[in-house]
């Protein structure tokens, strides 16, 4: 059941996120993986969307056929196949199917973009659809063989707190960004992604204007997605800013949960999570790069708060956003920090 009202606007895309919330809770609660029926047109539609958007290199790579989100497998076994094709099976199969009527509403952005990519291939560029995926091949080749030297880079740059903050170094940020911008992009919006808890990395314009801003002479601050950026001692600090957390989640013994969008939640301990208020929950003494931060940190991360009115601080840890964590059975309360900016 979805108990959020419904928005003004896109409601597709705010149904598909309440429909993958669901997936995923259940996904979650079976220990179970999620199969989706995404097909060959699906992933035509995406990219050419993503397109007209300016999305990222990453976007441009296209739906995944495996692909893992906080410990769960995503698989997209009919990406190979179009439409025609797979109704022409279950039809031969006898197999029950519908089709949505919003899937004709030209009021959707998706619906609009299907119309004019039918258009496109009846009258000028047949193969669209055959070359969209193509590029989506080619994206996906090209990130392989870049997430290497990307990964070299960001080792030597870029220090992750378990608190989830991020400290780069600037003088390394200013020569990427000097040579590829896209790199930077990239590089900078994985950041803004792990620390703010966004879905996505926030738009290639917004997070170009962003790394520019830093290189000016008079930069001290400046936000974007949830995220607070400054530039201390040589160094860019992204903290989470205090504001959009959703706390008094109730949490169920030795069952996952996603805080928000930053945080894998384990615990062997029933509860709520709370509001911290302690900034000794993350203490850190003087020589750590991330001590000037230390009580805007904490002011982000909860408690857990039990059935019987005690309250317990986290254990802090932090995992890779494609880790199969094995969930902890010990008596503690843990939070896996979702590091979305290494790629392995």
């Amino acid at each position: 059941k979805i108990n959020e009202c419904k928005p003004r606007g896109n409601i597709q895309n705010w149904a598909r996120k309440q429909r993958r919330d669901i997936l995923f809770k259940l996904c979650t609660l079976l220990s179970a993986n999620l199969i989706l029926a995404h097909h060959f047109d699906d992933q035509a539609e995406t990219l050419f969307m993503r397109m007209i958007r300016e999305t990222a290199l990453d976007g441009l790579a296209g739906m995944s056929e495996i692909r893992t989100w906080n410990g769960i497998f995503i698989l997209r076994p009919l990406l190979s196949y179009d439409k025609k094709q797979i109704k022409k099976y279950v039809t031969n199969k006898q197999i029950y199917y519908f089709e949505d009527n919003s899937n004709i509403n030209l009021k959707y952005e998706r619906v609009r973009t299907r119309f004019f990519l039918e258009s496109m291939k009846k009258n000028i560029w047949p193969n669209i659809s055959n070359d969209l995926n193509y590029f989506s091949k080619l994206n996906t080749d090209l990130l392989k063989k870049t997430n290497f030297i990307f990964n070299v880079w960001t080792e030597e740059n870029v220090l992750v707190n378990r608190g989830g903050a991020v400290r780069v170094y600037y003088q390394g940020l200013k020569t990427i960004f000097d040579k590829s911008h896209l790199f930077a992009i990239s590089i900078v919006g994985k950041i803004i992604q792990t620390v703010g808890g966004n879905e996505y990395a926030p738009k290639r314009k917004k997070t170009f204007e962003l790394i520019s801003s830093f290189f000016i002479s008079k930069f001290k601050k400046k936000s974007l997605g949830n995220v607070s950026v400054s530039l201390n001692g040589g160094y860019l600090f992204f903290i989470r800013e205090n504001r959009n957390i959703n706390y008094e989640m109730k949490i169920k013994k030795n069952k996952s949960y996603i805080f928000d969008g930053r945080f894998l939640v384990l615990s062997s301990i029933a509860g709520k999570l709370i509001k911290c208020h302690d900034v000794n929950l993350n203490v850190m003494n003087s020589i750590n790069p991330f001590y000037k931060y230390n009580v805007q940190i904490n002011n982000t991360i909860p408690y857990l708060r039990t059935l019987e009115g005690k309250t317990i601080k986290p254990h802090l840890y932090t995992i890779n956003q494609n880790s199969i964590l094995n969930h902890r059975k010990d008596n503690s309360f843990s939070l896996y920090l979702i590091n979305r900016i290494l790629i392995y």
